[in-house]
């Protein structure tokens, strides 16, 4: 009994541990946002204020940036969604010739890093014209196959006696697609989202290859521009990331439900 008590006091202790370790810096953050630069580097007595979020939205181009990059996080995720389930099902129901090829080159392309076709695919956006535009951030960020191997995977644990059901009632294939394959797929399309939209969130790398004027920004870019070459405003830069959090939390406890449901799926038989 009092060995049992002990390993709940560390299994405890461990949980406590954890949380401190993964909400601490949030609230640092939340902290160090409500203060002045000059209180932060000693040269000013301490005070709360949130002078640095009203200079945030005044003074830079922040909602600008923030509606950027819900257009872009939010484009991608939502045709990624609906495209990778598409193409996921043909994977894990149809056979047709060169499936097979098709899938391996899926994975292989997996393994690929983005900074090795970066440049090529900005060649591209650059001869279409789409630099600097919502479709040149958002079209090259569909390739990533992940979401495909993701939905494959997903599908393939639906019972195929489903749809043989919905065939003899006279279903189409579209039709199950749409009214049986898409419902069913709901928890694996939360996953996907999830991971899709903090993926765009936090890209820094392709909008800033892509874009070349401030009102096109997105919110990775536009605060990495925010320190000056002499200074650094940290309170400026620090509610800048603190308000840019708010929106992937938002986004994970809308889909929570179906993501744990998405990521337990299979793990218990009944």
């Amino acid at each position: 009994m009092e060995r049992k008590k002990a390993v709940l006091i560390i299994f405890y202790i461990c949980i406590i541990v954890f949380i401190l370790t993964a909400v601490g810096p949030f609230f640092l953050i939340l902290r160090t946002s409500i203060q002045e630069t000059l209180t932060l580097t000693g040269q000013k007595n301490p005070d709360y204020t949130f002078i640095n979020y009203i200079k945030l939205i005044t003074k830079t181009k922040f909602p600008r940036w923030m509606l950027n990059s819900i257009i872009f996080a939010g484009g991608v995720t939502l045709i990624k969604v609906i495209l990778d389930t598409f193409a996921g099902y043909a994977f894990a129901r149809y056979r047709f010739p060169g499936d097979r090829f098709l899938f391996t080159l899926v994975l292989v392309t997996m393994m690929m890093p983005f900074a090795v076709a970066m440049f090529p695919v900005f060649i591209i956006v650059s001869r279409l014209r789409l630099t600097n535009t919502y479709l040149g951030l958002i079209l090259p960020m569909l390739a990533n196959p992940f979401g495909i191997f993701l939905m494959r995977q997903f599908i393939l644990g639906i019972p195929r006696e489903i749809e043989e059901s919905a065939r003899i009632d006279g279903c189409s294939e579209i039709a199950i697609l749409l009214r049986i394959v898409m419902p069913l797929s709901r928890p694996g399309q939360a996953v996907l989202a999830i991971i899709t939209f903090m993926w765009q969130w936090t890209n820094l790398v392709w909008p800033l290859i892509a874009t070349n004027t401030e009102g096109m920004f997105t919110l990775t870019v536009g605060l990495a521009g925010i320190p000056s070459q002499h200074t650094i405003d940290w309170g400026l830069l620090t509610a800048g990331a603190f308000m840019s959090v708010i929106p992937i939390i938002a986004f994970f406890l809308f889909y929570q439900k179906g993501f744990i449901e998405g990521l337990t799926m299979g793990a218990v038989k009944e």
